[in-house]
């Protein structure tokens, strides 16, 4: 599978690392492996990387549909946060088009360029480190 799904923390973290050519299944299939029941009873942060993805073949229609995924888990385990790398504005704008498509109050997302950024910013929200590196 072009994402790898890495349980960090003690099952508190989950980091999403994109590689290659990445498509709209693919995405879908890392979030449903996310929002199982067993990992939201624990999950505080994901952590979506996507530095090394080349190509990025995601419709409105699969971002519409890992939307509904992330809106179901909120309701599961509330207050969670996401952080975003996107390292082209192609994958940036999808992933502000995904973030259009939530509930503003029930997860909180933030957007960032780098891996680094984005690490420091779930530090900062959790108040605490990650083994993330």
């Amino acid at each position: 599978m072009a994402i790898q799904v890495n349980f960090v923390d003690d099952g508190i973290g989950v980091e999403l690392l994109s590689s290659g050519v990445v498509t709209g299944v693919d995405v879908i299939k890392a979030h449903a492996q996310v929002y199982h029941p067993a990992v939201l009873s624990k999950l505080k942060y994901l952590l979506i990387d996507r530095s090394a993805c080349e190509k990025y073949f995601v419709s409105t229609a699969h971002l519409k549909s890992v939307a509904e995924l992330s809106r179901e888990a909120a309701k599961v385990s509330p207050g969670f946060i996401v952080a975003i790398t996107s390292p082209t504005d192609l994958m940036h704008r999808a992933a502000e088009v995904w973030k259009s498509y939530l509930d503003k109050d029930s997860i909180q997302v933030g957007l960032f360029g780098s891996r680094n950024h984005a690490i420091k910013w779930i530090e900062t929200q959790l108040g605490q480190k990650t083994s993330l590196i």
